[in-house]
This record gives C-alpha cells, sequence and structure tokens, in this order.
C-alpha cells in the first residue's frame, strides 16, 4: 500500500515534532523546514480525529529506529509520477490521496 510517513502524538508532543520523529523514523530524514499545511477529518460525521498534512522540506539524513510491527520501503517520486499513479488508479489509500490533494494545492499557490 502505498503510504506516506506518517503516525501518531506521543503525549506532550507538538504536531511538528510528531511530523518529523515520523519522518526521520520511516524514511530515514528529517527537515530543517517543517510546516503544517492542511488537514482533514478521517471519518468525517462518526469522530473529530484528523490527520495534518506537512511539508517538509531541506531534508538532510537523519534515521530513528522503526516501530517494530512496520515494515516499509521508501521511494522517491516526482510530481509527473505521482500525477501517473493517479491517473493508473494505482493509489487507493484514502490518506494518501486526501494529503497528496493538500500537497498539491498548497505548492500550486506558490507556484511550485
Amino acid at each position: 500500500m502505498w503510504q506516506l510517513p506518517g503516525g501518531s502524538v506521543n503525549p506532550k508532543e507538538s504536531l511538528k515534532k510528531a511530523a518529523l520523529r515520523e519522518l526521520a523514523e520511516e524514511s530515514g530524514y528529517s527537515a530543517k523546514s517543517c510546516l503544517g499545511i492542511g488537514s482533514y477529518y478521517v471519518q468525517n460525521r462518526l469522530s473529530d480525529k484528523k490527520q495534518y498534512v506537512f511539508l517538509c522540506t531541506v531534508l538532510f539524513a537523519h534515521k530513528l529506529p522503526k516501530d517494530h510491527d512496520e515494515y516499509i520501503q521508501t521511494y522517491w517520486m516526482s510530481r509527473a509520477d505521482i500525477a501517473d499513479k493517479f491517473s493508473k488508479k494505482e493509489f487507493d489509500n484514502i490518506n494518501l490521496m486526501a494529503a497528496l490533494n493538500i500537497w498539491q494545492h498548497y505548492t500550486a499557490k506558490l507556484g511550485n
């Protein structure tokens, strides 16, 4: 299943710190810049639980131990690769699609 780095927030941990920790655990990188760019409800009308989307840039190697129950392979994709996977319906994870939609709209406003 295609996914972006993500996970839970530890007690007394800020959303930004959780995003950076999950990025390091799941990709082996951290970021000098980490900006919250949006959020969405996971099960609207059934829960108030939200997923938060962070844009992490200026990456550098920083590996933290992975969770023992996760099997992760990391892939880097260009915008064209992402668009191709959408067009071929290879992305079927609603959390991935929602986060990529937020990212695409945010970066389009910046002209990136």
